[in-house]
């Protein structure tokens, strides 16, 4: 947190995602940031910690969307021209991640959703959307409740999360912050997913099958 210039004493939410999205934007931005101003009213010491590019070709322009909820003194990104020039390697990732209380990936749908796996791998809960890869994801976390949206391009139902259902799972993850448990419980599910593990439970029975 010092590194990150994050309070100590600060109840952190992060967001690890891709902006390239706006039809619709597959990350949630809107519902969560949306979200974060209802936390925010709530909990002063809430802050917003997202690693991601403020603004994309194909994105969306998050700027806009912090002055418009009026959280751009609580919401605090990552360095830009270490995201765009490659800078930022594995063991900033595992402190952008490590130092937040919870993880919120609340998207639309996602193939699998690797930063849930990731935090959880630093010992952070996640709070996910009940849908798709994130509701086997949920290790250690809350799940946000979603309404079906179809998208007409991919032809399948997506999962849209419910913004008051997103402020629940983070009240809940605002009450169990200090727990050492559920970050505990957290690191237990990742392991589950180490490489080792799935080439020698998985990939090699499959390959000597074949």
């Amino acid at each position: 947190r010092e590194m990150l210039q994050v309070p100590q004493d600060a109840f952190v939410i992060a967001i690890v995602a891709a902006n390239k999205d706006k039809t619709p934007p597959r990350k949630g931005w809107g519902e969560q940031f949306q979200a974060f101003a209802q936390f925010r009213k709530r909990h002063k010491d809430a802050v917003l910690l997202v690693h991601s590019l403020l603004e994309t070709a194909g994105g969306v322009n998050l700027m806009k969307l912090v002055y418009d909820l009026g959280i751009q003194d609580s919401v605090q990104f990552t360095d830009q021209y270490a995201q765009v020039t490659g800078l930022y390697g594995p063991q900033d990732l595992a402190a952008v991640m490590g130092c937040a209380d919870v993880l919120s990936n609340c998207s639309w749908g996602e193939g699998f959703g690797l930063p849930v796996l990731e935090a959880q791998s630093c010992g952070t809960p996640v709070v996910v959307t009940d849908g798709s890869a994130g509701t086997e994801l949920c290790g250690s976390g809350w799940l946000v409740e979603t309404q079906p949206y179809w998208h007409p391009y991919a032809e399948s139902w997506w999962h849209a999360p419910i913004i008051k259902s997103i402020g629940r799972a983070w009240e809940k993850a605002y009450q169990h912050a200090c727990e050492p448990r559920t970050r505990e419980k957290a690191r237990a599910f990742a392991l589950g997913y180490d490489v080792d593990t799935v080439l020698t439970q998985y990939w090699k029975p499959a390959l000597e099958m074949l």
